[in-house]
C-alpha cells in the first residue's frame, strides 16, 4: 500500500510541475480556455477576434496599441504572446526578471533587414528546453519600435 501512495504522489508531482512550464500575467500553459477568457475580459482587450483555437486582441496604451495573442490545444492554453511598451529600459527588466525565473542559459539571436519602408533590426533572447520555450523579441523599425514575449509548450496543435 506504501508502495501505491508514494507512486501516487510522486505521479501527481511529475504532472504539476510538468503542467506549470510558464505563468504569466495570470495565464498558465494548460489553463482551459474557459479560464483563459475571464482573464482576457479583465484586461480589458478590445477588437477580439475569437474562433475555435485563437483568441487575438489589442489596447491601448500611452498611444501604443499593445497586442495580445492566445492559442489552444484541445482548450487548453498553449501559446501566449503579449507586446509591452518598447524601450531599452523595459527590455533590460524583462530580460532580468525572465533569467531569474528561467535562467541565464538562453541564446540571443539578431537580424537585420531591409522592408519596403526601411531597415529593420531585430533582436531576441530565446530560452528552450524540452517543455517549454520563451522569447522576447525586440523590433527596431524606422517609424517606430515593438517589444513582445512569446511563451509556448509543445503541443499537436499548432507549430513554434
Amino acid at each position: 500500500m506504501k508502495l501505491f501512495i508514494v507512486s501516487l504522489v510522486l505521479t501527481l508531482f511529475s504532472e504539476f510541475s510538468q503542467a506549470q512550464h510558464f505563468s504569466d500575467d495570470g495565464f498558465t500553459n494548460g489553463m482551459s480556455r474557459n479560464g483563459a477568457v475571464q482573464i482576457i475580459r479583465s484586461m480589458g482587450l478590445r477588437n477580439l477576434e475569437e474562433n475555435r483555437d485563437s483568441i487575438i486582441g489589442n489596447r491601448l496604451v500611452n498611444g501604443v496599441w499593445l497586442f495580445y495573442e492566445f492559442h489552444f490545444c484541445h482548450d487548453k492554453l498553449v501559446f501566449y504572446r503579449k507586446s509591452i511598451l518598447p524601450s531599452v529600459k523595459n527590455l533590460i527588466f524583462i530580460l532580468h526578471d525572465l533569467s531569474s525565473k528561467y535562467g541565464n542559459e538562453f541564446k540571443t539571436y539578431t537580424n537585420i533587414s531591409m522592408t519596403e519602408v526601411g531597415e529593420s533590426r531585430s533582436l531576441v533572447f530565446l530560452w528552450k528546453n524540452p517543455n517549454c520555450r520563451v522569447e522576447i523579441s525586440y523590433d527596431v523599425y524606422p517609424s517606430n519600435e515593438s517589444l513582445a514575449i512569446r511563451y509556448s509548450v509543445p503541443n499537436n496543435c499548432i507549430k513554434d
